[in-house]
């Protein structure tokens, strides 16, 4: 049989070999204040989105009126020029309900036209929407944009130009008689 001798040493065992419950706390802590850190930077971005796709569509709703208002007042215009023509200032309010992110946004869309005196038409379009307050979402002031456009006197001198320019065919058979309904002679 063989002796074998365990010589049992006096000096401190090493216990550095892992993490200690303080250690792992604290470690928890910053771990926990980075994902809060980063929940908030989401939620700014997720409003920044929604904040600049109403704007894109009030922008759009102001384009639309203005473009609706040049249209129209370039087809009143007739043969007489500006004669036909009387603008005086207009103040008109529209409203556009619309869902956003599960909730309804309301575009209020105001327009004033005003003919300059040198013959100009000015066109102004404010489009304006509540805005959801950061903290409890409730509404808070309305947010706004404008847009203006000028619609020159040479544009619509142009516009009638074009009128009077239309294309027309007329011909007529030899010895000046009209075509019969099938276009021949």
């Amino acid at each position: 049989m063989a002796i074998v001798s365990v010589r049992v040493s006096m000096k401190q065992k090493n216990f550095d070999k892992g993490f200690t419950l303080l250690e792992l706390l604290i470690a928890m802590l910053i771990l926990s204040v980075g994902l809060l850190s980063l929940t908030k930077f989401q939620s700014s971005i997720m409003r920044s989105n929604i904040l600049a796709k109403e704007r894109t569509k009030a922008i759009a709703f102001a384009q639309d009126g203005i473009e609706e208002q040049r249209s129209y007042l370039l087809r009143l215009t007739d043969n007489s020029k500006l004669g036909g023509l009387s603008v005086n200032e207009v103040d008109v309010k529209l409203q556009l309900d619309n869902e956003s992110l599960y909730r309804t946004t309301r575009f209020t869309r105001q327009q004033k036209i005003t003919k300059l005196p040198n013959g100009d038409i000015e066109i102004a379009m404010e489009v304006s929407w509540p805005d959801l307050d950061k903290d409890d979402g409730s509404a808070s002031e309305a947010t706004r944009i404008y847009l203006t456009s000028l619609i020159s006197r040479q544009a619509i001198n142009d516009a009638v130009a074009k009128l009077k320019l239309q294309p027309s065919v007329s011909f007529s058979c030899f010895g000046g008689s009209p075509p019969d309904l099938a276009g021949k002679c």
